[in-house]
């Protein structure tokens, strides 16, 4: 079980982890986010995904509040403060409380650790359906929080019988 996430560089109760409703990531969707995976306590490529997500929070005008090696630290610190080993991480950083609900000011920085996501062997074994999608982000070399399409699509998938969408931007997958 997750006990403790970290907001803003502390390590806080799940329960106690509050935003307030004017972060811009509330109001406006702004905000980015990456995920990976913790296997035996390390987390797996970090430097690869720590590069994303300052690339993507630069690219955002926005500015991580913790430097590398802290942020690092932070992830480490999370994940024996919890006890599981294995996991998913995610970080995200919001554009922080606007009093005005528009201009970004001292961003927010989440780091949650969930369980390990596991699939069903059978979609090993079998495969799974997938329907295809034409479909290009807003700021495709950033991975925003913005997923408004995939939660759009899923009465689709439902109807298709498929696990997820497959996009494509009419040429290449993407």
């Amino acid at each position: 079980m997750i006990k403790y996430y970290n907001l803003n560089g502390e390590r806080v109760p799940v329960s106690e982890a509050k935003l307030l409703v004017n972060d811009l990531a509330i109001i406006r969707g702004y905000g980015i986010f990456d995920y990976f995976l913790a296997c035996r306590g390390q987390p797996l490529f970090i430097d690869d995904y720590l590069n994303r997500f300052y690339n993507s929070a630069e690219k955002m005008y926005m500015k991580v509040p913790l430097e590398r090696p802290e942020l690092h630290q932070a992830i480490r610190e999370l994940i024996d403060a919890n006890g599981q080993e294995e996991a998913g991480i995610r970080l995200v950083l919001t554009g922080g409380y606007a009093d005005d609900g528009y201009t970004p000011k001292n961003p927010n920085l989440i780091i949650l650790q969930h369980p390990m996501p596991r699939q069903p062997q059978e979609r090993f074994d079998n495969g799974v359906k997938l329907i295809t999608h034409r479909y290009e982000r807003d700021v495709p070399e950033v991975k925003t929080i913005n997923y408004l399409e995939g939660i759009r699509l899923l009465p689709e998938l439902k109807k298709a019988g498929a696990l997820e969408p497959l996009y494509h931007d009419g040429i290449y997958i993407t």
